[in-house]
């Protein structure tokens, strides 16, 4: 069965798609017990950065309106009555999606089910809907033992298709940047997902745990404040302390104890352009490489944190 992952943040501009992405190619791309695991990359951001990162301008579907069939929004209308039930998800799923410039595959193992600019009147649709909170389960739960992980991408919100993400996923994963605003949004966030899960318990799949934060768009070149990272473990503990999230969840932190973080940076956004993820971006000199090695660094440390609670 699936290991699935949402990386969720209802705060912008926390580099959470970059992460996503990143990670899921960095996980496909590490050896566990000597095989490179499956891995399927779920874009629910109608945005569907994710979607047109990794396949480019040429193959993402709103170029063309037969491809908007293949694709996360055409999942979800399906669901309403009297919408043609089109949505296959063998003809959907973009296999091996990583790939060089001559077309050759990157990670073999990546998969990505790609979103579209339609998705975006979703939610109203699906206000009036009723059952909706389990339909990604319904959806997905019999492609589970093709892959060993599951790594949702959600929206920057908590409404319907995140909350499906959410009711599906066994852990969660919040990126943030280490700021007052960011603090308290975490806070907010953590409570509503605690909220949320009480409330739809019957539609759960899982009970979603927080994984950890992962520190996020430090500026370029500069060393992260160490007092913000333990303002974010402060604001952790009193967390876990009223049982909003599992005791287990941690600030994600290298083999020396220091917080791992990612800078942002002007390189990083060249790679988003190159259509690969920057765990395959080959220009960019120093600032890539340092971003390369910290993302294994917490792939590693995901994966450890999951095997410590399995």
């Amino acid at each position: 069965m699936a290991i699935k992952i949402s990386f969720i943040n209802f705060k912008g501009g926390v580099a959470k798609t970059t992460t996503a992405v990143n990670f899921s190619a960095c996980l496909a791309n590490t050896k566990i017990d000597g095989e490179n695991p499956t891995v399927l990359l779920v874009d629910l951001d109608p945005q569907s950065n994710a979607s047109l990162w990794l396949l480019g301008k040429t193959r993402f579907p709103i170029r063309n309106e037969h491809q908007q069939e293949k694709t996360v929004f055409r999942m979800f209308m399906d669901m309403f009555p009297r919408e043609p039930k089109n949505f296959r998800f063998k003809d959907a799923v973009v296999q091996s999606v990583v790939k060089d410039r001559h077309g050759h595959d990157l990670v073999p193992t990546l998969d990505l089910l790609p979103n579209t600019y339609d998705a975006i009147d979703l939610e109203e649709r699906m206000m009036t809907h009723q059952g909706v909170l389990d339909y990604l389960a319904k959806q997905l739960e019999d492609k589970e033992d093709s892959y060993d992980y599951m790594v949702f991408d959600c929206a920057p919100n908590l409404y319907y298709t995140t909350i499906n993400a959410l009711l599906f996923s066994n852990f969660y994963i919040i990126p943030v940047y280490p700021d007052f605003f960011s603090r308290a949004g975490v806070r907010v966030l953590c409570k509503a997902i605690h909220e949320r899960y009480k409330e739809y318990t019957k539609f759960a799949t899982e009970k979603p745990e927080l994984l950890g934060l992962i520190l996020t768009r430090i500026k370029e070149n500069a060393t992260l404040d160490q007092g913000r990272a333990v303002d974010l473990e402060s604001e952790l503990k009193t967390l876990i302390a009223q049982k909003y999230v599992s005791p287990d969840a941690i600030l994600f932190r290298d083999d020396n104890g220091d917080p791992i973080y990612f800078n942002d940076s002007t390189q990083i956004g060249r790679s988003i352009e190159s259509e690969a993820p920057t765990m395959f971006y080959s220009a960019g000199g120093s600032t890539i490489q340092t971003y390369k090695a910290r993302m294994q660094t917490f792939t590693n440390k995901v994966l450890e944190e999951i095997e410590r609670r399995s």
